[in-house]
């Protein structure tokens, strides 16, 4: 697995989210894309490869860079200003995605409050003209074998994926878009990826 995220001018909190991936798992590859206007060398990491966007380029397209350049069958996203916990259990997010097919599986914020699963319920229209989607907390049903872990549509900003699949699809690079770019990723996904959550894995944020 590869770990990937994507910075800009934040240097001192990515600092701090290499040195948690590194005490947790020493010499894993680290990817990380950086837009920043003033670019900074982060130091002598040897797991860690550094990519320089253009300035401004957005979240979604330094996602797409930093996806490109996976080499791994799986890798793990999470922002820049996150650090791994005993509890960031990428082993199990691995084994999780081997036994049963899915996709994607997005993890939980430590001390956290926030929806770590959404799903889009199908609301017919009226009239012939088709529908829409409705977004709304909550998945579908837990997972035989995995009782913290529940099938869904969309995590949150911390998931592991199936690097191929995921890239098929990629995100919307357009910076208008980014508020909406990481639920519309999933949008797009449906039907092409399997989702789900699990509980037990955690980052501190």
């Amino acid at each position: 697995v590869t770990v990937i995220t994507k910075t800009y001018l934040r240097y001192s909190v990515l600092r701090k989210l290499i040195d948690s991936v590194n005490q947790y798992f020493p010499g894993i590859k680290i990817i990380v894309a950086d837009d920043s206007d003033k670019f900074e060398e982060l130091g002598d990491y040897k797991n860690v490869d550094h990519y320089k966007m253009p300035a401004q380029k957005g979240w979604f397209a330094g996602r797409n860079l930093a996806l490109s350049q996976v080499s791994t069958e799986y890798f793990f996203w999470l922002d820049d200003d996150m650090i791994f916990t005993e509890k960031t259990d990428l082993k199990f997010m691995m084994n999780f995605l081997d036994e049963t097919g899915y996709h994607i599986v997005g993890g939980r914020l430590e001390d956290s409050e926030l929806t770590f699963a959404q799903r889009y319920d199908y609301v017919p229209s009226s009239t012939d003209d088709g529908g829409c989607l409705s977004r709304k907390e909550g998945s579908y049903k837990v997972i035989p074998g995995f009782p913290s872990c529940t099938s869904t549509d969309i995590v949150l900003n911390v998931f592991m994926g199936a690097t191929q699949t995921v890239r098929a699809v990629g995100f919307e690079p357009n910076p208008v878009y980014a508020r909406a770019a990481h639920s519309e990723f999933f949008a797009d996904g449906l039907g092409k990826f399997r989702v789900a959550s699990c509980t037990n894995v955690e980052v501190k944020h």
